[in-house]
């Protein structure tokens, strides 16, 4: 700031130039330029004004033209406040202010500002004064700051004021002596005036908290402490009166910066409605999904329980089919009854399907397989239904084979409920049609329909599990409202998507099954091959023990079994089943696992035990028939799992293989 004062032409300012003026002036001016603290030195009653370096950035837009100007046309905005008090010093009096509020525009724009100053008199040789030298400090961030800090207490204050439940602490650190507020006092049941003088200590209140929490919180403590850790806590306070009082505390380490003091502080709240809320939600979460387990437990039973009546219906139908030429009336009752099983025995499989699959006890056997297959199955599954209401269904599939990563059982599970649900619900003569599209990345197989259509309220909840879409009593179909559940979470297995779309009632609907391409490595991919069932050259006769307490199944799978040539004999219970065993040696022995006396596990068991009858072939019978069931009959010495109703195409092909190729 010198250069610039020198290199100033000053001989046509008022002062004239630097050499003419007083001694005093050089003085005080060269005392200015020299101090590292903002200064600023006016001269003569006309107030021309000099700064030093440090008090350039308060000028701000000011500089570099402030130089020599009056004082008052420089800061006319804030001479109105400053104005008397350089007059009062060129008066001769000494001032002193302590943050001073001054609105300045010293950037274009009015701001606030704070200033802390001293203005003192610059007397002459004669003693009269000359000018008036001031020393200044902007103080806008420290007031500003002070400012919203107490805002911010005002605020918190409020808030204190306005809970009963928000109480505060103060620690210090060297003594332990603790204050806290009267709101803290009495979550921690202490006096309230020895609390707020800070006459207690810190076990004071520690003593307070629950045993079983009182560790846990102590080390926590200690650690804020002697690492200065944030402090964040949740613990109950009891009393002699036993009340549990749960509260929420957080709080850290604050250091004096001047006296270096540091105090451990923070706040408490009470808690306690959180944590029943809590609780009680909790104990809602265990109600729900102990409902959930036993929903689902129930339809697995239901499913199991409804197969066993199913087994003979089955077995007696076929044994009709197999007996000779039935008239023309049989031949149409057979076919209903064995059409309605087989819908009841999709039926069954739904619920044990949908029971695997929320309990997560589902395996997908995943393999690579194309579209054309998965939609060519489930068009044969579906055509009968079709054909029956005479419906007009296209497929449209491209050429190109699009692979997807995928159980086609289940896959083909999901195509045939989409499609299925399309005839049900699709007036006969209706319109169906099936449409595969690929991307990139997804394969897409879109099922549309001119059918009843979906309601704009049911729409939502379309895939919900036992949901019943909302449709004209008219045209109501019936069904467990499980088949759209089971397909959604099957295809989420896969990684895909399932959407519905309807324009309402009567306007049909379509759905959309997304499943990612996943383009198979050399080799990977299994063909599709088509084995032409067989009979062996030359059968011969088994003997065979039936073990079952359902004597309707046992006696229809009976015949069936004696039709084909095949020795039988029947038990009603394990215990029965053992003793045949011993006295006859059968060749195989078909057991129903849920026998009593001796169940089929404990029979075959016993069997397996026996020297003379280890060797005898087992299969179990049973309404069970997940991977983990199959697996346990297996670890059990099973050799072949029949899930009831057994299909008898099955059992025939599996004694033929005994015939043909035991020893």
């Amino acid at each position: 700031m010198a250069r610039k004062i020198a290199a100033y032409d000053w001989s046509s300012h008022p002062l004239g130039p630097i050499d003419r003026w007083p001694m005093t002036l050089r003085t005080a001016l060269g005392m200015a330029l020299d101090s590292g603290f903002p200064m600023f030195l006016v001269w003569t009653n006309q107030f021309y004004a000099f700064y030093n370096d440090a008090y350039i950035p308060i000028l701000g837009s000011k500089e570099p033209h402030a130089l020599g100007r009056r004082f008052e046309d420089l800061w006319s905005e804030a001479w109105p406040v400053v104005g008397p008090i350089a007059e009062k010093a060129y008066a001769g009096e000494t001032s002193y202010f302590d943050d001073l509020p001054i609105v300045v525009d010293r950037h274009g724009y009015p701001e606030q500002t704070y200033f802390s100053f001293s203005y003192s008199p610059v007397r002459d040789d004669q003693g009269g004064v000359a000018g008036v030298l001031c020393t200044v400090f902007e103080t806008t961030t420290k007031v500003s700051s002070l400012t919203l800090l107490k805002q911010s207490e005002d605020r918190l204050q409020l808030s204190l004021e306005a809970s009963d439940s928000i109480g505060i602490w103060s620690v210090d650190m060297q003594t332990l002596a603790t204050t806290v507020d009267a709101r803290f006092a009495r979550l921690f049941h202490v006096d309230p005036s020895a609390a707020e003088r800070g006459e207690l200590l810190l076990s004071t209140f520690t003593d307070r908290i629950h045993p079983e929490d009182q560790p846990r919180v102590l080390r926590a403590i200690a650690n804020t402490m002697e690492m200065e850790q944030p402090y964040e806590e949740e613990y109950r306070l009891t009393d002699s009166d036993n009340t549990t009082v749960w509260v929420a505390v957080k709080g850290r380490v604050f250091t004096n910066e001047d006296t270096g003091e540091k105090r451990f502080a923070g706040v408490a709240v009470d808690i306690t409605p959180r944590k029943h809320i809590e609780e009680n939600l909790r104990r809602l979460a265990d109600d729900l999904t102990q409902t959930n387990r036993r929903q689902q437990e129930f339809l697995a039973i239901l499913a199991h329980e409804l197969r066993n009546p199913l087994a003979p219906i089955r077995t007696g139908l076929d044994l009709i089919a197999a007996s000779g030429e039935p008239t023309a009336m049989t031949a149409r009752i057979c076919t209903m009854m064995s059409r309605q099983v087989n819908h009841l025995v999709h039926l069954v499989d739904d619920l044990l399907d949908l029971s695997r699959v929320t309990t997560g006890k589902i395996a997908l056997k995943m393999g690579y397989v194309t579209i054309r297959d998965v939609v060519s199955q489930a068009i044969e599954m579906v055509d009968p239904a079709l054909k029956a209401k005479r419906h007009r269904f296209s497929a449209h599939v491209p050429d190109e084979a699009i692979w997807i990563h995928a159980d086609i059982n289940r896959i083909v599970q999901v195509v045939v409920n989409v499609l299925s649900n399309a005839a049900k619900y699709t007036l006969p003569g209706g319109e169906i049609d099936l449409m595969v599209t690929a991307t990139a990345e997804w394969a897409s197989i879109v099922v549309t329909d001119n059918g009843i259509g979906i309601s704009s309220d049911s729409l939502p909840r379309v895939f919900n599990m036992f949901n019943q879409v909302n449709r004209d009593g008219q045209y109501a179909q019936g069904g467990l409202g499980i088949g759209l559940a089971l397909v959604k979470r099957l295809t989420e297995m896969h990684g895909g998507t399932i959407s519905a779309e309807s324009a309402g009632l009567n306007h049909g609907s379509t759905f959309t099954i997304r499943l990612h391409i996943a383009q198979p490595a050399a080799g990977s991919a299994a063909s599709s091959i088509n084995i032409a069932a067989h009979e062996p050259a030359s059968i011969r006769s088994l003997r065979i023990l039936l073990a079952d307490d359902n004597e309707d199944a046992l006696s229809m799978l009976a015949h069936i079994v004696e039709m084909d040539g095949h020795q039988v004999r029947t038990a009603p219970d394990g215990e029965q089943a053992l003793l045949i065993a011993r006295e006859w040696a059968p060749d195989l022995a078909l057991l129903d696992l849920g026998m009593p006396n001796l169940n089929g596990f404990q029979t075959a068991q016993a069997m397996r035990s026996s020297p003379t009858l280890k060797g005898v072939r087992l299969a179990a019978l049973t309404g069970w028939g997940a991977a983990e069931d199959r697996l346990r009959t297996a670890q059990a010495g099973f050799n072949r799992h029949f899930t009831k109703p057994v299909d008898i195409h099955e059992l025939r092909s599996y004694l033929a293989a005994i015939a043909a190729y035991s020893d």
